[in-house]
């Protein structure tokens, strides 16, 4: 009599549609074996880390930390309302800050797949790991902003998943460190201010009967006598 096979223990639970939220992945599941070093834009294969745009990683990427805790918050509360709260968090920041803050939730897992970090560390991540992914990352690569864009798109990634952010001392003082190593072709001198010579010369050489160039004029004195940038009015 033929007997069915055992199943597979290192096979994930698949994550659920929304707003079912998740299923919860037994502690006992294996990480991932330490793979070869990633390109730019991509993370290892995963159901932890479905391919949706840069805006939904907050959303969907998920940790075995993050399923349990909203498999627990999903005895106390209906699974739309958890969903709903998530989705909120999520538009804390406009859609463009989102998008920036994202590559830090992107950079923080390939560095940790290429590290070998098991994905029950990676959330809450200890600050030891912050430390050195801040570090290895930010030092001599990129500018302050930068960095700083990298440790808040992370914060905001456990905010969304209720989860503690361990960022304290340790953590900007290695921050402060990475910065002292940035290059300076990180960033850009300051241009010179703008000046009312430069708006004479600049209204010299416009047509104001043209609308185009009217429509350029007005623009420049806006800026210039409220004080605001250029995205503000364009």
């Amino acid at each position: 009599m033929p007997t069915s096979s055992p199943a597979n223990p290192h096979i994930c639970t698949p994550v659920t549609q929304m707003p079912h939220i998740y299923t919860p992945i037994p502690p006992d599941v294996p990480s991932d074996p330490i793979p070869k070093p990633l390109s730019q834009n991509k993370t290892l294969p995963s159901t932890l880390h479905p391919h949706v745009s840069a805006t939904q990683h907050f959303i969907h990427w998920m940790t075995p930390f993050g399923l349990t805790k909203i498999a627990e918050l999903n005895t106390h509360l209906p699974p739309l309302i958890i969903t709903c709260q998530r989705v909120v968090l999520g538009k804390a920041v406009n859609a463009k800050t989102l998008s920036n803050y994202s590559a830090g939730l992107l950079q923080f897992t390939q560095f940790c797949d290429n590290m070998g970090i098991l994905k029950e560390l990676r959330m809450p991540a200890p600050e030891w790991l912050l430390s050195h992914f801040i570090t290895t990352k930010g030092a001599g690569s990129v500018g302050a902003g930068a960095m700083k864009t990298l440790l808040l798109g992370l914060e905001l990634w456990h905010v969304i998943n209720f989860v503690p952010w361990h960022g304290a001392a340790h953590l900007k003082w290695a921050a402060q460190g990475a910065q002292t190593c940035t290059p300076s072709s990180t960033s850009h001198n300051k241009h010179p201010p703008i000046t009312i010579t430069h708006l004479i010369i600049l209204k010299s050489s416009l047509n104001l009967n043209d609308t185009f160039n009217a429509a350029m004029w007005e623009i420049a004195t806006i800026a210039f006598w409220c004080q605001c940038c250029l995205s503000e009015v364009c």
